[in-house]
């Protein structure tokens, strides 16, 4: 007989657990990735290791030849959609991945990335708000904290990490700008807060961004301004312009 009832008490607390997830907002997490497949597994266990009903996960490959699929394929229970084909580059894939979700809530966790953490709680805040996304804190390979801001710089540089970026699905107003390979990204966010959309901002530091990455080389520069300058006028590009020199100037100096 106790462990008749031992048993139900048991039964009634998973039904309560699973009420707790079901009640959480749900987060589709896309990765993209092409011949990556050094870092392809760290950044899929970061994101299944959650512990959630109410997380979706989907992984679009660009058709890798290097073993990347093979990664996947040994995932594949814990992945709830995955495809592996020719794109037209990184946002070409981030789009399908947008085009599958299923969730409220969107956030991009690409290959050599890794997911901490999913604030739930602001989350749940954010949506109960009507905000059309939410940021949090970004870690990086030289354990400096990236902290979101949603202001006026937004138009001089990406001052939203997309590692810790959710956007609303609901909320998305375009696909991300094909013309742009490094930075559609701070394109979109330029044109969210030229909308005047609303962004719940939280210290939570969500991910993991290795600065390894194509956008983080000096000769991406050169996209980034054009973002500015098509996004903006001739004075923000001008600061943003003088603001890319004044660093680059710093940081020869220090060397």
């Amino acid at each position: 007989m106790i462990n008749e009832i031992a048993s139900v008490d048991l039964a009634i607390t998973n039904i309560i657990e699973s009420n707790k997830d079901n009640e959480l907002p749900k987060v589709s997490v896309v990765t993209v990735v092409y011949n990556d497949v050094s870092s392809i597994e760290a950044t899929i266990k970061s994101v299944i290791i959650q512990s959630c009903l109410n997380l979706e996960y989907i992984v679009i490959d660009g058709g890798s030849t290097d073993g990347t699929v093979d990664v996947i394929k040994k995932y594949s229970d814990s992945i709830s959609y995955w495809i592996s084909e020719r794109d037209m580059g990184i946002y070409d894939a981030m789009n399908k991945g947008s085009k599958q979700a299923k969730g409220t809530w969107i956030l991009n966790i690409n290959a050599g990335d890794e997911l901490l953490t999913i604030p739930y709680d602001e989350l749940r805040i954010a949506q109960e708000n009507n905000y059309d996304a939410l940021c949090g804190c970004v870690l990086t390979d030289n354990n400096i904290i990236t902290k979101p801001k949603y202001n006026w710089r937004i138009k001089l540089y990406n001052t939203l990490p997309h590692q810790g970026l959710f956007y609303k699905k609901d909320s998305l107003y375009s696909n991300y700008n094909l013309k742009y390979k490094i930075f559609s990204d701070f394109a979109y966010n330029i044109g969210m807060y030229n909308r005047k959309q609303t962004v719940f901002l939280t210290d939570k530091i969500i991910s993991f961004h290795s600065l390894g990455g194509i956008s983080n080389h000096s000769s991406s520069t050169n996209e980034l301004l054009s973002v500015v300058y098509d996004m903006g006028d001739i004075f923000t590009f001008s600061v943003s312009y003088l603001r890319f020199k004044w660093k680059g100037l710093i940081s020869r100096f220090k060397k």
